[in-house]
């Protein structure tokens, strides 16, 4: 997918259905049905942007604050930046976008952990209606 093309695809509110992380050969999930729909990203034409994330918790979804961030793209690398100050931003986060259908795609991210071991970490999402 070319680079305006995943702009274009990116563009939009679109929820979590899925996360969960991999060592080695075990993956192991971090999402709880029931809070499936209300995690969300939206993605708008200027590249700001805004999240809303919900963690299942003790019996429910306990909301988290609300975020603003921009965000641009380098090659299907969806790169997070957040403000630091007025005028300057850092990058937080680097995604790889893997688009699996004009409704649905995965993102993943490479952390190295506490004990030095890489884990990836994966998040899949859908579209809002």
């Amino acid at each position: 997918m070319s680079h305006t093309d995943l702009k274009s695809y990116l563009l939009g509110k679109w929820n979590l259905s899925f996360r969960g992380s991999q060592t080695g050969e075990h993956i192991e999930a971090d999402f709880h049905p029931e809070c499936e729909g209300r995690t969300y990203y939206q993605f708008n034409e200027d590249q700001s942007g805004s999240d809303k994330f919900y963690i299942y918790n003790e019996g429910s979804c306990g909301e988290q604050p609300s975020s603003n961030f921009s965000w641009e793209l380098r090659d299907n690398i969806l790169v997070r930046n957040e403000s630091i100050s007025e005028e300057d931003f850092v990058a937080v986060a680097e995604y790889e976008v893997y688009p699996i259908d004009e409704n649905e795609m995965e993102w993943r991210i490479q952390i190295l952990s506490d004990d030095e071991e890489q884990q990836l970490f994966m998040m899949k999402w859908r579209r809002a209606e």
